[in-house]
C-alpha cells in the first residue's frame, strides 16, 4: 500500500516520552512520493480527547468521513513512521480540513 498526504491510518503512534506506543489514528502529512523513496511517512497525532489543552490543535469537521469514530483533533505532534509500524488506512481528509491542519502546523513551526 502506498501512503500520501491527507491518508488517515491507524499506525503504532509514540509516547511522547519515548517510553512505548499505541495504535491510533494519524493524518499522514507526508507527500506519496517521499513515501515511495523512504517507505516511511511522517504523521500527526489525531485525538477525540475532550481535555486536550492544546490550544494548536485543528479540528476535523468531516470527522465521520475521515473514518474517525469520534469527532477529533489533529495535534502538530509529527512523527516519523516507518511502513511496518501502519496497521492500515481508515479514510482520507476532507481536503478543507487538510488546508486547516496544515496551516496550524505550518503556523506552530513558523515556517512562511
Amino acid at each position: 500500500m502506498v501512503y500520501k498526504k491527507g491518508d488517515v491510518v491507524v499506525a503504532r503512534f509514540p509516547y511522547v516520552e519515548g517510553t512505548g506506543a499505541k495504535p491510533r489514528p494519524c493524518l499522514i502529512v507526508s507527500s506519496e512520493k517521499y513515501f515511495e523513496k523512504n517507505h516511511q511517512v511522517i504523521a500527526l497525532q489525531i485525538t477525540s480527547r475532550k481535555r486536550s489543552k492544546n490550544l494548536d490543535a485543528a479540528k476535523i469537521e468531516k470527522w465521520k468521513e475521515a473514518g474517525l469514530d469520534a469527532p477529533s483533533v489533529v495535534r502538530p505532534k509529527p512523527v516519523t513512521l516507518p511502513a511496518d509500524e501502519i496497521s492500515g488506512k481508515i479514510g482520507r481528509i476532507d481536503p478543507a480540513d487538510l488546508q486547516r491542519v496544515m496551516g496550524k502546523f505550518i503556523e506552530v513551526l513558523n515556517i512562511y
